[in-house]
This record gives structure tokens, sequence and C-alpha cells, in this order.
């Protein structure tokens, strides 16, 4: 289930129908998505705009990888763990 030989795109994809038929959790993705974009956004603007930017960013992002999180918990299919730090960011 971690064999990701052809790629973690690819690995991501064969993982998704199973991991996301909960539809309260693709609800959550719906709404969560556009969040962490916009927050992810915010910190890259941040220093031509307004320093509350860099602020307000991450706790968008973080705010959108918790309500994930908890859309997932409500999944039959519960996501691969996390490798390590480096592996949360190639992820995410």
């Amino acid at each position: 289930m971690d064999d990701r030989s052809n790629g973690l795109t690819a690995w991501q994809w064969s993982l998704y129908p199973d991991g996301h038929r909960d539809r309260t959790n693709l609800v959550l993705h719906l709404l969560t998505v556009p969040l962490f974009m916009s927050g992810t956004i915010a910190i890259v603007v941040a220093p031509f705009v307004s320093p509350w930017l860099w602020l307000g960013g991450p706790v968008g992002m973080l705010l959108a990888i918790v309500l994930q999180g908890r859309g997932h918990k409500r999944e039959v299919t519960q996501p691969v763990a996390f490798r390590g730090p480096l592996d949360v960011v190639a992820r995410l």
C-alpha cells in the first residue's frame, strides 16, 4: 500500500477512490482545499500586501489540514501514515 515506485502523484491517485467515499469528507475537502490554497497564496503575497497575511495564511492552512484530518477519520479506509516530516510536505 506504500509502493511509490511509479511516483508520488500516481500513488496518491491510486489510493484516492478508497479514501474518499464518505460524502461529509468530500464536502469538507470541497470547502477546505480553497482555504488551504488561499492560505498558501496569502503567505506568498504578504510581503507585498500586508504582514497580517503572513499570520493569517498559516492559520488558514492549518485549519484546512485539521478539518480534512477529521473528515478522513470518517472513512473506512484510513490514509497511509506519513514517513516523516518531508513526506508530510511532499504529500500536502
